[in-house]
């Protein structure tokens, strides 16, 4: 498994209303050692004759998707476990970061 991957984790996410969703995203904390990439996704499925392809009808509905990925420099790692532990702790970080925006959230 190539080192770019093997220190990464994936969530697909779908979202009703992007602006919340980049309210959450400017919470989440970034250092260079951990770090937090996030993609539009869009879906094409083939056309019903076979000769290209269209927009998904799920990419027509009021919701987005988006892949969003967590990971670590691999060059900051020593080995598996110390990459899983600092892993772990970097998504415990993203998970408080989501709990005080939701605390908020509710609040308002």
């Amino acid at each position: 498994m190539n080192d770019d991957h093997f220190f990464s984790v994936w969530f697909f996410l779908r979202v009703s209303n992007d602006m919340h969703l980049h309210e959450l995203m400017s919470k989440f904390p970034q250092v260079f050692e951990t770090h937090f990439r996030l993609c539009k996704l869009f879906a094409y499925v083939p056309t019903d004759d076979g000769a290209g392809s269209e927009l998904s009808a799920d990419d027509k509905d009021d919701d987005q998707y988006y892949d969003l990925t967590l990971s670590l420099a691999p060059h900051v790692v020593s080995d598996a476990l110390t990459g899983r532990m600092m892993l772990n702790e970097y998504m415990s970080r993203m998970a408080d970061a989501v709990e005080a925006y939701l605390a908020k959230a509710v609040v308002l």
